[in-house]
């Protein structure tokens, strides 16, 4: 994971831009986001690995479990439509 992150926050394509605020939002309703994204990979990386050291590993891994054939049918209709961080439709 820490090559990852180091990849995603260094690379011209996916980083961060320079002097970015780093600030969450503060909900118990919804997920931490970033309050100023701007699309970029390295930010939605960033805001999942708040996500995952919220809720621990353990908890992501139970629902990544197995998917009911409806569920991998609708995943892989946003992978088909739906592509990159952000991305409105």
């Amino acid at each position: 994971m820490d090559t990852w992150t180091v990849i995603l926050l260094c690379h011209p394509n996916t980083k961060m831009d320079n002097g970015q605020k780093i600030e969450f939002t503060s909900s118990r309703e919804r997920l931490p986001r970033l309050q100023s994204f701007k699309g970029s990979v390295a930010e939605r990386h960033i805001e999942n690995l708040k996500i995952m050291r919220i809720f621990g590993s353990k908890s992501y891994a139970e629902a990544c479990g197995e998917l009911t054939l409806e569920e991998i049918r609708l995943r892989q209709k946003v992978y088909n439509l739906y592509c990159g961080p952000g991305k409105a439709s």
